[in-house]
């Protein structure tokens, strides 16, 4: 039975009937239009209405660009790098799919932090992303990856 009247008020609440007005909000008075001398009408006030809020922007935490077939990224390094108590290294995959590239390349630079930090990596972070479509329909994602450097 204490169930059923706790469900009653929250769907009381829910619906808007929770006032002091006995269940049900009180109407609202309108005021009424403003009385005008012949010859001194005026044109209706001028709606405005506010601006909408802006969405909250999320940041991109890897920026995503089209490579060139065939071609590696700008941003490509050939063997790992260490700076700043981080080391960073670029691996790339190809697949059929876009997500089953950018997946092996993932695992791929996971494993390139692993061997060029000699331990498991640490507060990985994916740098930058690049894709291009091959000519043979498959999709090679490039990845720029850095971890924590133990040593």
């Amino acid at each position: 039975m204490r169930m059923r009247w706790v469900c009653g008020l929250a769907l009381l609440a829910i619906a808007g009937g929770c006032s002091s007005g006995g269940g049900t909000a009180p109407p609202r008075a309108e005021k009424p239009p403003a009385k005008t001398e012949p010859g001194n009408e005026s044109s209706p006030p001028a709606v405005v209405q506010a601006p909408e809020p802006a969405a909250p922007e999320k940041p991109d935490p890897a920026p995503v660009t089209a490579a060139a077939p065939g071609a590696d990224p700008t941003w490509w390094i050939g063997a790992p790098e260490r700076a700043g108590g981080r080391v960073r290294v670029a691996a790339k995959a190809d697949a059929d799919s876009l997500i089953d590239a950018r997946r092996n390349a993932v695992r791929a630079g996971t494993d390139a932090l692993k061997a060029a930090s000699e331990a498991e990596p640490a507060e990985v972070q994916t740098e930058k992303v690049d894709m291009a479509h091959l000519d043979d329909g498959r999709w090679r994602v490039f990845v720029l990856m850095s971890s924590v450097d133990p040593k």
